[in-house]
């Protein structure tokens, strides 16, 4: 079975852990602890907003690790993913067209200068 990961958001409500959603990361377990071990947050139980690397199998899979992150915090994290995602995804398999740079891309596509 091939093996993908992902970051699992999940929010404190009334005691219990809800799912907001889900961050794609692809299926190099080193690409996705990388990407992780980049996010703001600090480890352990106690926090409202939590991040969670998952080695994702049939919906479920174990917890390879866990932070608990304010609004700001995740705010920074969705960007950051997005960014990554969004470069390993398009840029990395297909170059740019046009002869332009992935930078200038980037940039012109709201992702900031590079």
């Amino acid at each position: 079975m091939e093996r993908t990961y992902e970051v699992l958001l999940t929010m404190r409500v009334h005691g219990e852990w809800r799912e907001l959603g889900r961050f794609y990361l692809g299926e190099d377990p080193e690409q996705a602890n990388a990407t992780f071990r980049r996010l703001k947050g600090q480890p352990g139980n106690n926090g409202w907003i939590r991040m969670e690397l998952r080695e994702a199998r049939n919906q479920r899979g174990p917890y390879l690790g866990r932070i608990n992150c304010t609004l700001d915090e995740l705010a920074e994290n969705c960007r950051m993913i997005t960014k990554e995602a969004f470069k390993r995804f398009n840029l990395e398999h297909e170059p740019v067209s046009g002869g332009a740079r992935v930078g200038e891309f980037l940039h012109l596509a709201g992702f900031g200068p590079f």
